[in-house]
């Protein structure tokens, strides 16, 4: 898949399916009202899945505003992702320095 554009009041929901997904694509644009839905607070996506963004850093398609390989949202757009909570910090052992 070259890319996927969720436009126009759109909304492309992953189903949580028990299986593996993986979507490989070179961009994610959400514009105009579109959406990307992936689980919700409620019944999060347990499911494995993985985004893949390809493509080559010299591809002469450049998006404007994003670029070549990206997840984009306007401002009228949204994504939201639900997956098991799990703890997302931990302390550290020591103190960090900056710039080491």
């Amino acid at each position: 898949m070259n890319d996927v554009s969720i436009v126009a009041v759109a909304t492309l929901t992953i189903a949580d399916t028990g299986r593996p997904i993986v979507l490989r694509t070179k961009y994610i644009l959400l514009q105009r009202n579109g959406g990307l839905r992936i689980g919700s607070e409620t019944q999060p996506h347990t499911s494995p899945l993985e985004i893949i963004l390809y493509g080559r850093s010299d591809d002469p398609h450049v998006h404007p505003v994003f670029g070549r390989k990206f997840i984009g949202v306007d401002s009228t757009a949204s994504i939201d992702i639900h997956g098991p909570w799990k703890l997302s910090w931990t302390f550290l052992a020591t103190t960090l320095q900056p710039g080491i």
